[in-house]
C-alpha cells in the first residue's frame, strides 16, 4: 500500500502468480519517477486514451466521481453538466484541470458558487439550450454529464448526439441510472448487423 493517491502509472509486470510469493496476485505498476508498486488489482484503473473518443456510462455516483478521479488530467478542459452542489466539479479543479459546472438549479448554483468560490458554475438547462451550452463548451476535452435518472431517455439521447456531433470531446462521462438499466435490459439483444 501507498500513500501516493490516484497517479498515472503503467503496467510493469504482470500479477504474481507463485502462491508463495508476498506479492501474490498483485500487480507490479511503475510511476514517473521509475518507483515501483505491487498493487491489487482492484486498485488499478485503465485511463482512456486521447487517441479515440470513448462514452463511459455510470450508474452511481461513486462510479461516476472515480472515473474524475481517474480519467481527468490538469491539461484537460472540463465541462460537468449536472453539476449539482459543486462537489464532483470542485474535485476536478482540485486535479488542476480548467472545470465549467452547469446546473438547471438556481439554489444549487449558489450553494456551490458559495462553497466553491473558485470554480465556475452557470445556471441553465444544457438540454434545452444546446446553443449555450455549446458557447460554454466549445474546445472542451471531456464532458461529465450526470442526470441521474431526472431526465427521459430521448432528450438525453438528443443531448448525447449533440455532444458528441457537435462539441466531440475525446471523453463523455454519463451518469444516468435510467439509461444504464435500459442498456442492461437490453444488452445483447440488437446487433449491428441486424
Amino acid at each position: 500500500s501507498t500513500s501516493r493517491g490516484p497517479e498515472a502509472a503503467h503496467v510493469a509486470a504482470a500479477a504474481v502468480s507463485d502462491p508463495d510469493h508476498q506479492y501474490y496476485g498483485r500487480v507490479k505498476v511503475q510511476f514517473a519517477d521509475g518507483k515501483t508498486y505491487h498493487v491489487r488489482p482492484t486498485r488499478i484503473v485503465r485511463v482512456c486514451g486521447d487517441w479515440q473518443r470513448t462514452v463511459l456510462l455510470c450508474g452511481d455516483t461513486n462510479q461516476y466521481r472515480d472515473v474524475a478521479r481517474s480519467q481527468v488530467r490538469a491539461s484537460d478542459f472540463v465541462v460537468e453538466i449536472g453539476s449539482s452542489y459543486g462537489v464532483c466539479t470542485d474535485m476536478i479543479a482540485k486535479r488542476g484541470a480548467r472545470v465549467i459546472g452547469v446546473e438547471i438549479s438556481e439554489e444549487a448554483v449558489a450553494s456551490a458558487c458559495a462553497k466553491f468560490p473558485s470554480v465556475e458554475f452557470q445556471c441553465f438547462d444544457a438540454v434545452t439550450r444546446t446553443e449555450q451550452l455549446e458557447a460554454v463548451a466549445t474546445g472542451c476535452d471531456k464532458l461529465f454529464l450526470d442526470v441521474g435518472g431526472d431526465r427521459d431517455l430521448p432528450a438525453l439521447l438528443h443531448l448525447l448526439v449533440f455532444l458528441q456531433e457537435q462539441l466531440r470531446p475525446q471523453l463523455v462521462v454519463l451518469k444516468s441510472k435510467k439509461l444504464l438499466a435500459h442498456m442492461q435490459r437490453h444488452q445483447g439483444s440488437h446487433t449491428c448487423d441486424s
